[in-house]
């Protein structure tokens, strides 16, 4: 038994050793105007302005840029490794990833393998989900203390690194969060919607109070139709069926049951005012609490024969 098993552990050693003397990425924020480090966490809203450089260890191109920096996450942000946020003044391309300006670094405080949103997210890279995330693993550092290891990843929105869509004015990106949600814009099920972009905000300073006043409207409409052509079953008139296909696998396969609260569901649709633009599922977000994580740090620790739509099995 050992002389099978020993060749298999120094080849196993061999590659941890090469693995080992590879150059993971890094990001470097250095805050402005003497904001510490301090300062930005004490406020997940507040942005603050910076300079980033990553140094890109072969993968891409180096980038240091000036930007606006900010935490982020809901729960994720009320624990000792803290999530951020940051803007590029101007579109950036980090590690090869297609041009934008916002994206985040995800802590991955519950995972100490740091695996939990990576082995997602190159799941729907491959089922087809719709506009799946990248996972590069980055050292971060602020203000030259380091921080720890985390993933840079897109911020999901309607943008040319994630979403991209020919017209913005037309268009809308919806999440499905008992965070964040609304339950008056659904009065079929009353599932909180969340219009996460456009921000409304933004719309009016762009097109004026009138065209948002009409996107808004004609934005409860459709969500009103949707719900509605779901509980009538007629769910592929309005649905573009593959892509709740993938979704729903990725969902599925890693065991996240945070599709029941609704948590972090993302839908988007490139043409509201158009009867044709269907709604898409995805991008897929958030698989901290996946794999079967619970509140003690276990993972698996649900029924492999689990249904994921069942909202009476565990949680």
């Amino acid at each position: 038994m050992f002389s099978r098993i020993l060749p298999l552990f120094l080849s196993l050693l061999a590659v941890l050793s090469a693995a080992a003397q590879r150059e993971v990425p890094r990001i470097d924020i250095k805050l402005a105007d003497g904001i510490t480090l301090s300062d930005l966490e004490s406020s997940k809203k507040t942005w603050r302005r910076a300079q980033i450089t990553i140094t890109a260890a072969g993968i891409g191109k180096n980038i240091t840029d000036s930007a606006k920096v900010r935490g982020r996450g809901n729960t994720t942000w009320t624990m000792k490794k803290k999530p951020f946020r940051f803007k590029f003044d101007k579109k950036q391309s980090p590690f090869g990833l297609a041009k934008g300006k916002s994206w985040v670094l995800l802590a991955n405080f519950l995972s100490d393998a740091q695996l939990n949103n990576a082995i997602a997210m190159r799941t729907a890279q491959l089922v087809g989900a719709s506009h799946a995330n990248h996972m590069i693993p980055v050292e971060l550092y602020i203000n030259g203390s380091y921080r720890g290891l985390y993933n840079l990843s897109e911020q999901v929105g309607l943008a040319s690194n994630s979403v991209a869509v020919d017209d913005e004015s037309k268009a809308a990106l919806l999440e499905w969060d008992t965070y964040d949600g609304d339950p008056k814009r659904d009065s079929t099920y009353k599932l909180p919607v969340d219009l996460k972009a456009p921000e409304l905000d933004d719309y009016v300073k762009a097109y004026g109070k009138e065209a948002a006043a009409r996107y808004e409207q004609t934005l409860n409409s459709e969500v009103q139709k949707l719900t509605r052509a779901v509980l009538s079953e007629r769910t592929a008139e309005v649905v573009d069926v593959p892509s709740l296909a993938a979704f729903y696998y990725v969902f599925d396969l890693t065991g996240n049951l945070e599709l029941r609260h609704p948590k972090s569901v993302n839908v988007w649709r490139a043409d509201i005012f158009d009867p044709q633009s269907k709604w898409v599922f995805g991008p897929v977000w958030d698989f901290d609490w996946a794999y079967g994580y619970e509140h003690t740090g276990a993972f698996a620790t649900i029924n492999p024969q689990f249904d994921l739509l069942d909202g009476k099995g565990p949680n």
